[in-house]
């Protein structure tokens, strides 16, 4: 291993079944045991490693990590310890980004501020030339705020939403379209393989953000560097384990 290898630290599961040794995945789907793959362990011990479990030939568990990457495997350059809590996984709560009526996000029109207004002023939206994204919002109780993104005339998309939609309705100025990011979404799920040697958990669009976001169980200094400099903030991504500075 060079002195060049970077250290990270973080929360992750480590599993070891009969297809492979140990590796570092994080158990998004909860299943029992997990079958997610990830990056290697070259000196993982079971023996150091408190609460794990075994069932149907797989060994895992869920610890704090400290270690060095060289590209291909993960070295443990501490015991294994309890894991942190997961911040990980983003907050699913989104606001709304326009200040909230005199009166209240109250509709407009009642009458076509119903479900089937709703899914008519979406399908619209997502139509229109410039869109960029699109969430609902709660204002309360009963009543949703639309809230829809484009990158050019906003006056004239929110006028063509409201011919259908009389409820609450948030239309803001976003950077990149809904196609420019569904376009570097592929890039990273194409059937060659992610790009920046990258081994992916996840890829999706974050529609508020305005963001492609990826999640893997590990990104070296490298890869964020030249994903950066490719996607000018276009791309964010997601880790348990991050980088050491120290």
């Amino acid at each position: 291993m060079g002195s060049k290898a970077q250290r990270y630290a973080g929360s992750a599961t480590v599993v070891e079944t009969r297809d492979h040794g140990p590796e570092l995945c994080v158990d998004m789907l909860g299943e029992v045991p997990p079958t997610c793959r990830g990056v290697p362990v070259t000196n993982w011990r079971w023996d150091q490693a408190a609460g794990k479990r075994s069932t149907k030939g797989a060994t895992w568990g869920d610890y704090r990590v400290v270690g060095v990457y060289d590209g291909g495997g993960f070295t443990l350059t501490e015991q294994p310890g309890p894991p942190d809590p997961f911040t990980f996984f983003p907050d699913k709560s989104v606001p709304t980004p326009c200040p909230p009526p005199r009166d209240g996000w109250r509709p407009l029109d009642a009458e076509r501020a119903d479900e089937q207004a709703m899914s008519a002023a979406v399908a619209a939206a997502r139509q229109a030339p410039g869109f960029a994204g699109l969430w609902i919002g709660n204002a309360g109780m009963f009543d949703q705020v639309l809230n829809v993104a484009f990158t050019e005339e906003l006056d004239r998309r929110e006028a063509e939403i409201r011919q259908r939609w009389g409820g609450g309705l948030c239309v803001v100025r976003h950077q990149r379209t809904m196609r420019e990011l569904r376009n570097i979404q592929g890039e990273f799920s194409a059937p060659a393989g992610a790009p920046f040697g990258l081994r992916l958990l996840s890829v999706g669009v974050d529609e508020p953000a305005n963001q492609v976001v990826i999640t893997a169980v590990l990104v070296d200094v490298g890869a964020r560097l030249a994903i950066d400099a490719r996607y000018a903030g276009a791309v964010r991504v997601v880790s348990p384990l991050a980088p050491v500075t120290d």
